[in-house]
């Protein structure tokens, strides 16, 4: 099983304050290694992310599919960031 949790990273852009940006990191451990991929700054409303990880647990999604469920939920919501979202998820 695949575990999945909220991570949080503070961003700052020369002149402007901090802001917290929310991921999500996924770990699968199968006994003697554990597996892990990490995607940062998915969005700055906590409640979305959470609402991914939560998609991605109760789905049981692997972590080979994991960033096609971030980049799916975010174009329904229309959050997407960037033009080419595979600059973010990269």
């Amino acid at each position: 099983m695949v575990l999945y949790s909220v991570t949080t990273d503070l961003w700052r852009k020369e002149t402007q304050e901090e802001i917290s940006c929310f991921g999500i990191v996924g770990r699968h451990t199968n006994g003697e290694e554990t597996e892990e991929i990490r995607i940062p700054a998915i969005s700055i409303n906590r409640g979305l992310v959470e609402e991914i990880c939560e998609r991605l647990l109760r789905n049981e999604v692997s972590l080979v599919h994991m960033r096609d469920v971030i980049e799916d939920t975010l174009w329904e919501r229309e959050e997407v960031p960037f033009a080419d979202i595979s600059q973010m998820l990269s």
